[in-house]
């Protein structure tokens, strides 16, 4: 089916954008994808360890599985409830277990999502009311393209570009001639070219 850009990744509008016969999946896709690989991923590890448990109680000494505390849910958990990368690099009291992070994700994307509707209803709202009370044309202009802007970043998954503003020298190619690189003029008092 055919979504607007806000349903996808970043990575996946940029690749879009390189190669349009490109096979994209949607952030709902991806997330099902995920999820199905953890469980996979989970069941395989749980089969040897099953094994192994077997095997420990009946020669009577035990598997002792290696439990860690989850900093959001404080739940003891065995190993295979965390990722290597939260476990290696987080470290104790700061790694937390897949499902948690799983959760953190969807609420943080839903979170934007929010933000970004709340940001186009206010922009119209703002430019409903220019409109309707005959405000000067150039705050009204400056309502509607704002509205657009947000609009066509919704859409397109692309922030808009403001031009024209921030400073003019110090940038780029040609800032050179007779004064320094680093604002000098090389020992002139008035800056005069000679």
């Amino acid at each position: 089916k055919r979504l607007i850009a806000s349903e996808f990744s970043k990575k996946m509008v940029a690749k879009s954008r390189t190669n349009p016969q490109a096979v994209l999946k949607c952030k709902s896709c991806i997330d099902l994808g995920a999820v199905a690989e953890r469980d996979a991923a989970a069941a395989k590890r749980a089969a040897p360890s099953a094994a192994n448990q077997r095997s420990g109680s009946e020669g009577g000494g035990g598997f002792v599985p290696v439990l860690h505390v989850c900093s959001a849910c404080s739940v003891a958990l065995p190993l295979e409830a965390f990722s290597r990368a939260q476990l290696t690099q987080k470290g104790p009291g700061k790694q937390r277990c897949a499902n948690c992070l799983n959760v953190a994700g969807t609420l943080e994307r839903e979170a934007g999502d929010r933000r970004q509707m709340e940001a186009l209803k206010e922009a119209r709202n703002e430019s409903a009311k220019l409109s309707a009370n005959g405000a000067g044309a150039r705050e009204t202009v400056v309502a509607l393209a704002r509205e657009a802007a947000l609009e066509a970043e919704l859409v397109t998954g692309l922030k808009p570009v403001r031009l024209g503003s921030g400073r003019s020298l110090g940038r780029g190619r040609g800032r050179g001639g007779r004064i320094g690189a680093n604002g000098r003029n090389d020992g002139r008092v008035d800056g005069s070219l000679v």
